[in-house]
């Protein structure tokens, strides 16, 4: 088993696991934890205007990120783990460390 966790952006940790099958290496989970989401315009000098009424049923740790996903077709669960669900964020870390035979990180 393989566990690989690095830091693609200054807001996203991506963990991933590996387990060999049949003689192969297979990818058997990635989690994303995204923390504090800022939306940046494609273009710079634009803005991105969103009416708070489309984005008040979403958890604030996800809210522009759900609004996102939902508005092209793609549901979004409130049981994510998030800054503002720690006890989610320590148990997947606790998961995903312990299974690779590792101490999670404090």
């Amino acid at each position: 088993m393989i566990l690989i966790s690095n830091v693609n952006a200054d807001n996203v940790t991506v963990v991933s696991k590996f387990t060999k099958r049949y003689a192969r290496w297979v990818l058997c989970l990635t989690a994303c934890l995204i923390f504090p989401l800022l939306a940046s315009p494609v273009l710079p000098g634009q803005t991105i205007a969103v009416a708070p009424e489309a984005v008040k049923a979403f958890r604030p740790t996800y809210r522009l990120l759900s609004y996102c996903l939902v508005s092209n077709g793609f549901p979004v669960s409130n049981e994510l783990a998030g800054i503002d669900r720690p006890d989610l964020v320590n148990a997947l870390f606790h998961e995903i460390y312990s299974w690779a035979g590792l101490t999670p990180p404090n």
